[in-house]
């Protein structure tokens, strides 16, 4: 089974600015924020970019800009890698969409997979 079989939702390659924020696993306090970029989004997750490297397995608070709506999500790292120059790729599983959130979500995701007008 390839990787792309393996994903439960399609990916949307997208590029939003979020603020982040790991947070401890005994506490919940923040033990480090900062700010990137997705590089693609879906129902269940986002490939994130960052200057900084993200523990796997580590808690995370998003509020990712979706178009006019702001969402605010958990979700947990899966793996973390180094691009070039000191740029980093997460893989983020989300768990904490808030319902309220969801149908933006959806709707956002919907506009990618619309087909476009025909010529005719």
């Amino acid at each position: 089974m390839t990787y792309s079989e393996q994903r439960k939702f399609n990916r949307a390659d997208a590029l939003n600015f979020l603020a982040y924020s790991c947070l401890s696993e005994k506490n919940g306090s923040n033990t480090q924020q900062g700010i990137g970029r997705t590089l693609n989004i879906s129902e269940g997750g986002v490939l994130l970019e960052t200057n900084s490297p993200l523990d796997p397995t580590q808690i995370i608070s998003l509020t990712i800009a979706l178009k006019e709506k702001v969402i605010d999500v958990k979700g947990k790292v899966l793996w973390c890698k180094e691009r070039e120059c000191g740029i980093f790729i997460s893989g983020i599983e989300f768990f904490g969409l808030e319902q309220d959130d969801f149908p933006h979500l959806n709707r956002y995701l919907e506009s990618f997979y619309k087909e476009p007008p025909s010529a005719d």
